[in-house]
């Protein structure tokens, strides 16, 4: 299941004008810095293709722009021409559903009416299944004020912005292009969790059926865990990701609607496709929380893998940084992004 044209299509104007030319947005990259915004910091990965493989040329986590800042700045091991930028983007909406055609359409059109946005929305559409009565659709819409802070951040260049997607679908990106081969014939779900949000992905055979956006995170669970223990915010951070401290039942209560949400779309996916889920693939800040993985483990009936999205790659030969270590799947969605961008 390959994203990269939706990516392509959320900010084809800015690519087309970095580009030069009406066949700007149609242009192949060798090397790209992929940024995660998060909600307090940026992860950034530099990948460049080299021959049949991706080298990792550079990874660091980078401070947020504050509000009145103009300029994102990269340091000079993450230098590149392009950048292909993902987010949670607070207030978008990504959704898969169905349409029967009449005659000529306008896809934009189209996702912007199911979704129910107005102008204040960028819209994009990726047709996951065509057919003559009934069309499939994954609809993207952002908020034009969200696009806009961040394409003035990339005003200047270099780097210029290549793609703008969501967090939890340029994930899936990074892991299809490790593991796509593993899953062809699978049902799986892919789980981007971070502070404030998550994006759950049901795939069978790789093909996307079921895209559910949210809004818990980290924060609620780690907030929770500030009250019932009694402790600061940083020993909440100890507690939740050290594994020691029972705190199951604090997780249960806090993501128990999580649960039972993922759990029907799970037996929806299930009963359409008359299959059975497989796996679970998690990344992002919930996967540093051990707890988490148990919870969806039993909501979804199925096992739980913390992935690496650095596994495919040629590492630098003194390896990942310490700070890295250990935090991997904190990367995979800006991993995807700079995949998305990147020369197929």
């Amino acid at each position: 299941m390959d994203l990269k044209e939706l990516s392509k299509i959320n900010i084809q104007d800015v690519f087309k004008k970095s580009s030069g030319g009406a066949k700007g947005r149609e242009r192949t990259l060798s090397s790209v810095l992929g940024l995660e915004f998060g909600s307090d910091i940026v992860n950034a990965v530099r990948l460049k293709k080299s021959g049949a493989k991706i080298e990792l040329l550079g990874v660091d986590t980078l401070p947020l722009p504050a509000p009145n800042d103009d300029t994102m700045l990269i340091p000079g091991e993450l230098k590149e021409s392009y950048a292909a930028l993902c987010s949670d983007f607070p207030e978008s909406i990504a959704r898969v559903f169905s349409y029967t055609p009449e005659g000529e359409y306008a896809l934009a059109d189209v996702v912007r009416s199911s979704l129910n946005v107005d102008d204040g929305f960028r819209v994009g559409g990726l047709l996951l299944k065509e057919a003559r009565k009934e069309q499939m659709i994954l609809g993207v819409a952002t908020p034009m004020k969200t696009v806009e802070r961040m394409l003035s951040l990339f005003s200047e260049g270099p780097p210029a912005l290549c793609s703008l997607e969501l967090s939890g679908l340029a994930s899936t990106s990074a892991l299809f292009f490790q593991k796509g081969r593993e899953t062809h014939a699978e049902t799986v779900c892919v789980i981007e969790g971070g502070a404030s949000s998550m994006t759950a992905s049901f795939f069978v055979d790789n093909q996307l059926k079921i895209v559910n956006q949210l809004a818990v995170g980290t924060d609620l669970l780690l907030g929770e865990v500030e009250k019932a223990l009694d402790v600061d915010a940083e020993t909440a951070v100890d507690i939740a990701q050290g594994n020691v401290v029972d705190i199951s039942f604090i997780a249960q209560k806090t993501f128990g609607v999580l649960s039972k949400q993922l759990s029907i779309s799970k037996e929806f996916v299930e009963r359409q496709t008359r299959s059975r889920l497989s796996m679970c693939y998690l990344s992002g800040k919930m996967a540093l929380i051990p707890e988490v993985g148990v919870l969806l483990k039993t909501a979804l009936e199925s096992p739980v893998e913390v992935w690496n999205p650095f596994e495919p790659f040629i590492l630098p030969e003194d390896g990942l940084p310490a700070s890295v270590q250990g935090r991997e799947s904190l990367f995979a969605s800006a991993v995807g992004a700079a995949l998305s961008s990147m020369e197929s």
